[in-house]
């Protein structure tokens, strides 16, 4: 075996390398979370006391849309409405006023007028109002459509009958100052909203029974990113990547031809192989010298 390892040549496995340069590939899979969730509610609304009523001035009559509001000091009347029924002017009033979430309170001054409410036993209800350039944005009308269809509602006489209308555009607010002098004693309750006579119908008032079913679908999409450090790693990846060149085949396929031929002996139903040994290789040291 010594004699063996002096020789110039170099112990070798036999190897055919592939024509297309290898690649050490990591394969990065994007971990992806998809989670989804659905819930059904039912939509709820509230009435406001509304109702649409006849009034005068003078000699010019017209209906007004009306919304009673006890919480109100003053009862209100708008522009477009004074006009249409060319209402004089009584004097002049202040008020201070302050929105929601508005840290300054306004003074503002207001004309004054006197409108009459007409009722259903044809009562001629005086209303002081002041004059302002809009009351309130306005109401949809699907509830009291909803509400109307109720058992012990369907039958009253309502001061808001159900009209074709689908906005119902506040001209006339009155508040705590005339309140008293329009609405009744008798309720009606019921599930649904509350109904309230008045001198010119029944005032209906408060939540009504869900008519309306919404769904919302969620749909969350959660994918994993790349952080600084993978990418540091990936860099580093790229650059140690090693490419193995291309071997000609027909010289490997020469070689083992020669080994077969040269190196494998068949004797007494046995095959006995040398070890192989790389060809152009620089002699090995002296095993002696190294001992």
């Amino acid at each position: 075996m010594c004699n063996n390892l002096n020789t110039q040549k170099h112990r070798k496995e036999p190897e055919v390398l592939p024509t297309r340069p290898e690649f050490h590939r990591v394969e990065r899979r994007l971990e992806i979370t998809v989670l989804h969730s659905s819930s059904q509610r039912h939509k709820q609304g509230v009435l406001l006391k509304t109702a649409i009523s006849s009034v005068y001035f003078g000699q010019i009559h017209t209906n007004a849309c009306i919304l009673f509001d006890e919480g109100a000091h003053n009862s209100f009347i708008t522009e477009a409405l004074a006009r249409e029924l060319e209402v004089k002017r009584t004097g002049t009033d202040t008020i201070q006023l302050a929105a929601f979430g508005d840290k300054k309170d306004w003074i503002l001054h207001l004309k004054t007028a006197t409108i009459n409410l007409i009722s259903d036993r044809k009562e001629c209800i005086p209303i002081n109002v002041l004059i302002v350039p809009t009351i309130a944005t306005p109401i949809s009308t699907r509830l009291q459509h909803t509400a109307a269809l109720l058992p012990y509602i369907s039958k009253l006489k309502l001061a808001h009958p159900v009209t074709a209308r689908e906005n119902f555009r506040i001209s006339l607010l009155i508040g705590a100052d005339h309140y008293w002098d329009i609405i009744e004693d008798e309720v009606i309750r019921g599930k649904g909203p509350t109904a309230v006579k008045s001198k010119i119908g029944y005032v209906l008032s408060g939540p009504v029974g869900a008519d309306e079913k919404k769904s919302n679908h969620v749909l969350n999409v959660i994918t994993s990113r790349a952080n600084k450090a993978s990418s540091l790693e990936r860099s580093l990846f790229l650059e140690n990547l090693v490419i193995i060149p291309p071997t000609d085949v027909s010289e490997k396929l020469d070689n083992l031809n020669t080994y077969q031929q040269t190196s494998i002996d068949y004797s007494v139903n046995q095959y006995t192989a040398s070890l192989p040994w790389e060809n152009d290789h620089e002699p090995l040291p002296f095993q002696l010298l190294r001992s």
